[in-house]
């Protein structure tokens, strides 16, 4: 970028470094997400990036003041609905988090906005996860692939294929499950989207682990560890944020 005449404080700079850092688990990318929202203050997209990150990193008060910040410039958007419905849901407050979802989904349909709804609906399965009510959970997750494909996501329908095999692993269904992995294994390899496969390899070790597949299972989880490793070349240091 330096050789390009990008300055570091740049838009590019920062959006590529915040993508470095999440891929990465570094502090820099948080670093770079406030940055970005403090140089560009007026748009919600900034600090609804930041949110995500701050929950993911267990900063959920910060987190929360960064939706609020959003919700302020655009109360149309319906965006910090569902990350708000996120954190509360990481805290705990899954009580709260259900009138919040339910507004979220309302206003996603009235806008007949699918890719939304099916947003929502993956929220809402992670909510009845939260409650281990795992057999429901499976359920909305199901909605929400079938939701991401008409809205033309396969890729985000294959996450949610797998969330699926997660509930099933939960449930002791191990046939399911594992076809569920492998379906999505193939998808992403299909797709070369590499960033999501480490989480997938990670879930099937588990399944070929119950089922005392221990040579599989070991050769599965050494496999998902060289894909860990594989997220910080270059290619996917430069995806899009």
């Amino acid at each position: 970028l330096a050789e390009q005449g990008v300055t570091p404080d740049s838009r590019q700079a920062l959006q590529v470094a915040a993508v470095q850092g999440r891929l990465l688990g570094l502090p820099s990318g948080i670093e770079s997400l406030k940055r970005l929202a403090q140089n560009y203050p007026d748009e919600p997209d900034n600090y609804l990036a930041l949110a995500s990150a701050l929950n993911l990193a267990g900063e959920e008060s910060e987190a929360m003041t960064a939706v609020d910040r959003a919700a302020a410039l655009d109360p149309q958007d319906v965006r910090p609905l569902r990350v708000r419905a996120q954190i509360l849901i990481g805290q705990g407050r899954l009580d709260e988090a259900r009138p919040v979802l339910d507004e979220a989904e309302k206003r996603y349909r009235e806008l007949g906005f699918e890719a939304g709804v099916a947003e929502i609906l993956e929220v809402q399965g992670y909510l009845k996860f939260e409650e281990k009510r795992y057999e429901e959970a499976a359920a909305d997750y199901r909605h929400a692939t079938e939701a991401f494909r008409e809205a033309g996501l396969p890729i985000r329908a294959l996450g949610d294929v797998q969330s699926v095999a997660d509930m099933n692993l939960k449930l002791w269904r191990l046939d399911e499950a594992e076809g569920g992995y492998r379906k999505t294994l193939e998808g992403l390899r299909e797709a070369g989207h590499y960033s999501q496969i480490v989480d997938t390899l990670s879930g099937l070790g588990a399944l070929l682990l119950r089922q005392r597949k221990m040579e599989e299972a070991e050769a599965t989880l050494k496999e998902a560890d060289e894909e860990a490793t594989k997220l910080g070349n270059e290619q996917l240091r430069a995806a899009p944020l």
